[in-house]
């Protein structure tokens, strides 16, 4: 039975779910098997005879895909095989991209097959592992960096509508990554592909482009949108520098200077631990506490990265740029022996200098590190007994655990 037997069966029954074969094929090639219904041959020139009204597109008796797209007020019906060759029109645009690499994002987006060029939420998962990690050529060793950045439809912009609107669909560059339906936000999340930092540099202009086509086609930013950073554990360089990064991230002292440079407040998606100095034990109960940490300031449950989801959403690539920078230079930090943090150094590289020009930076008091890294036999000890003597014993067998890796590391 083909989709002409089909629509011939279901004029006759009402019924989409006559035949199982209809619904294994539907299901297997195109992911949705309810709301197929006849359409006219007329309000697509005789081209298809299905409409299925969840995915707002049209099928023909061989099963090929196709939707009617609006632009400006004019339309023309597209088959999305070629609405999917034409993502790529703009590849030879410049030589920020090898052959090869376009071929693995083509050959990815082909795979993945997306609904009007928009996946589902988790969707994009088997996309950006087909494609790998972008490089800046095979030597490049340079931190792996990604992001998911929310957008919000522009008042008065129906969501029904403009979720789905092939005027937002068709503003993807699919050498930088994807969309997907998102939830928590009324537009769509752009989550960029893995990128090196120094691939992602060399994709500046690009991005410029991206986030004006997305400006045009009605999404913004917003305070309730978040900007979330994925930069690769392989930056640090042991456990000790990560224990850094963590602990200046959620410093008690420090969540008012973060939420500057974040722009946006503490919400319950990016939640500080709040650490003292003195709270040495809470902290290592903290670090890599998967089963609470989505939602924290540090989302540590990705095996290959941290996500860093303090951030308010941008279209801006200067601040995208001057962020991710910021926090490539706080890593550089975590892996030195100097303990002694200065948070404005963050901000003196080429990109994150254009965040204090943009005059959201503030600058705290310098905070001594060296409380929760490189402490020795005899501090350990002093602190077991202060916390024994206070009858705080799960601190004292935390802080018994790091004397145990002490010792066992010869100091």
């Amino acid at each position: 039975m083909n989709a002409r037997q089909m629509y011939n069966l279901m004029k006759r029954t009402g019924s989409i779910y006559s035949d199982s074969y209809i619904q294994n094929k539907i299901r297997n090639d195109f992911g949705v098997v309810k709301r197929w219904n006849p359409v006219h041959p007329d309000e697509t020139n005789g081209n298809c005879i299905l409409y299925n009204r969840v995915e707002r597109c049209y099928m023909n008796e061989n099963f090929r895909i196709g939707r009617i797209i609006s632009n400006r007020g004019e339309s023309r019906f597209v088959w999305d095989d070629e609405a999917q060759t034409s993502l790529f029109d703009r590849s030879m645009e410049c030589d920020v991209f090898s052959e090869n690499e376009l071929n693995r994002i083509q050959r990815a987006w082909a795979e993945c097959n997306p609904r009007n060029n928009i996946l589902h939420y988790h969707g994009g998962t088997s996309l950006y592992h087909r494609i790998g990690v972008l490089k800046d050529g095979d030597d490049d060793t340079s931190a792996t960096v990604g992001f998911e950045l929310e957008t919000v439809l522009q008042t008065g912009v129906s969501g029904a509508i403009a979720r789905r609107d092939d005027t937002i669909a068709s503003s993807i560059d699919a050498r930088l990554g994807h969309y997907a339906y998102d939830g928590s936000v009324s537009g769509v999340e752009f989550i960029s592909h893995t990128f090196t930092w120094n691939k992602l540099l060399k994709c500046k202009d690009l991005m410029k482009a991206q986030f004006q086509e997305m400006s045009e086609s009605g999404l913004v930013a917003s305070e309730g949108a978040g900007l979330h950073i994925h930069i690769g554990r392989n930056a640090f360089t042991n456990d000790a520098s990560f224990k850094k990064f963590y602990y200046l991230l959620n410093h008690e002292n420090l969540q008012s200077v973060w939420e500057s440079f974040a722009r946006r407040r503490s919400t319950s998606y990016c939640t500080y631990r709040q650490i003292s100095d003195g709270n040495i034990g809470a902290l290592n109960r903290f670090i890599r506490s998967y089963r609470n940490s989505h939602s924290e300031a540090v989302n540590q449950e990705h095996s290959q990265t941290i996500e860093v989801r303090i951030f308010k959403s941008t279209l801006s690539a200067d601040i995208l740029y001057g962020t991710i920078e910021a926090l490539i230079n706080l890593i550089a930090f975590c892996n030195s022996d100097n303990n002694i943090f200065e948070f404005r150094k963050l901000f003196e590289s080429e990109h994150a200098k254009k965040l204090i020009a943009f005059g959201i930076i503030t600058t705290p008091n310098n905070v001594d590190v060296a409380c929760v890294i490189g402490r020795t036999r005899e501090q350990l000890q002093e602190l077991i007994n202060q916390a024994v003597a206070q009858c705080n014993f799960a601190e004292a067998r935390q802080l018994m655990v790091e004397l145990e890796e002490v010792l066992q590391g010869g100091e």
